[in-house]
């Protein structure tokens, strides 16, 4: 009989560059990187899932923040299901091996149910599993899993929230 282990699974979210995916990789540990979509900084991420068994999409949503809210192709709780659809289309395209999805940011859009639950459809229809970033305790994402009859996948802890050494390693 198996044993039942705990299971961690460490996420690194804003990889966008060739150089922070090499240092993920000489950690010799099971890291899973969160890549951002094509942006204005780096219009070739998507290149980087190439290889990796294991990664997640980093997807920015709309958040509280007027600068979080000007990352290329940030989706808006004002989007119709249409304009979801052809974003999410996009990413498949660019990442046609990916599995998993995360939030960058999204506590706006997060606790917009009507908003989350056009990007959960969207996401299910492209064959994608959405781990919610948690940016808000009042996220709908729980709520809008349960109606669609899936596991509802959450980000249990920030390990840098305070940019403090002693605490991140605590």
């Amino acid at each position: 009989a198996k044993t039942k282990k705990p299971k961690l699974v460490i996420i690194i979210d804003d990889i966008s560059n060739k150089s922070q995916l090499n240092k993920l990789k000489a950690l010799k540990i099971k890291i899973n990187p969160s890549i951002f979509p094509p942006n204005k900084m780096n219009m070739k991420n998507h290149l980087l899932a190439k290889g990796l068994k294991h990664y997640l999409i980093h997807l920015p949503l709309e958040s509280r923040s007027k600068a979080m809210n000007k990352m290329h192709k940030t989706i808006f709780t004002n989007y119709s299901q249409k304009q979801i659809d052809k974003r999410i289309k996009e990413i498949r395209k660019l990442f046609p091996n990916a599995k998993y999805i995360n939030n960058h940011t999204g506590s706006k859009f997060s606790e917009n149910y009507k908003a989350s639950k056009k990007l959960y459809k969207a996401l299910i229809k492209n064959g994608f599993i959405f781990i919610d970033s948690k940016t808000s305790y009042k996220s709908k994402f729980k709520k809008i899993a349960k109606e669609f009859n899936k596991r509802y996948l959450q980000n249990e802890h920030f390990i840098d929230n305070k940019q403090n050494i002693n605490i991140i390693l605590k």
